[in-house]
């Protein structure tokens, strides 16, 4: 299926309450996300170094870091308590209940936010490249 997830469910062991982490691991949009923004930093690259196949790979691996970075930046402000083990509603210790995987999901809007800035800051870094 095009969207799908690994997630680990938690309870805190105070106030009983159920929490999910999930990882997006849909690879075709992170794929396709990273090929978008892979051309923009390509085109950077392409005036500092001749050679094509490296250009290219500078390109996307850029792309791919920065997907990365973006993932990292969101994943921290909206779920910090969760990743630091910590209940979101009473701050007490969360013991894990169970992990799995799902594929076929409705994609969850932060996952698309993350593939939107991907691209939308590679173009951005393209378009302050050509004016600089």
């Amino acid at each position: 299926m095009l969207f799908s997830a690994g997630f680990e469910n938690f309870r805190c062991t105070q106030c009983g309450k159920e929490s999910t982490n999930v990882v997006p691991t849909s690879i075709i949009p992170m794929g396709g996300s990273c090929a978008v923004a892979g051309t923009a930093w390509t085109r950077i690259f392409r005036n500092a170094i001749w050679d094509h196949w490296v250009c290219n790979f500078a390109g996307f691996a850029s792309a791919i870091l920065l997907l990365w970075a973006i993932y990292e930046v969101i994943e921290r402000v909206t779920n910090r308590a969760v990743r630091n083990g910590r209940c979101p509603f009473c701050e007490s210790k969360l013991e894990s209940t169970g992990y799995g995987f799902y594929d076929g999901l409705i994609p969850n809007p932060w996952e698309l936010i993350i593939y939107a800035l991907t691209i939308l800051a590679s173009f951005l870094a393209h378009w302050l490249y050509r004016i600089l």
